[in-house]
């Protein structure tokens, strides 16, 4: 038996199979990381950045909610590589972001400087809800694109079966 013969003898699966993952990339550990870690900074420190949008009686904070935005996408992208439960990696970028958050107010009500508000988590549970509502088009354009490139017809144009 040569080399080419003998790899992979023994595995039970064949190397091309449908529950082999490709090997993960740094990078979708590290981004989320630097990115929470970031957030967590600039919540805690004396400088702030402000963006107001104004709705009515309520001003909503766009930096919450771009901030929140972006987290869930990447702790999304993290756990479509590295979490094999398909109900956890629907549900851990939600839990993950809106913890963060709370945590985030939770962190401020223990500095002479920062005051926490339910505003707040109100303003980075729009922006998770906006986030996660991006993963999902995408996700949809992304199986639409998939299917055209593999010549799957939309249900209403495909041939009318053959009678016998």
């Amino acid at each position: 038996m040569n080399e080419r013969q003998s790899k992979g003898k023994g595995l039970g699966r064949s190397a091309t199979s449908p529950d082999r993952r490709p090997p993960a990339r740094g990078g979708t550990v590290i981004v989320p990381l630097l990115y929470t870690i970031a957030i967590l900074y600039l919540a805690v420190t004396r400088e702030s950045i402000y963006w107001f949008v104004d709705v009515g009686p309520y001003l909503l904070k766009a930096h919450h909610i771009a901030a929140f935005a972006v987290h869930v996408v990447l702790v999304r992208l993290w756990a479509r590589r590295r979490v094999r439960s398909k109900a956890l990696k629907l549900l851990l970028p939600l839990f993950a972001s809106f913890a963060l958050g709370a945590a985030i107010e939770i962190v401020q009500t223990l500095t002479p400087y920062r005051h926490a508000r339910t505003e707040d988590l109100v303003d980075n549970s729009i922006g998770i809800a906006l986030g996660y509502l991006a993963i999902l088009a995408l996700g949809l354009f992304g199986r639409v694109i998939r299917r055209l490139r593999a010549g799957v017809r939309p249900a209403d144009t495909a041939p009318e079966p053959k009678k016998p």
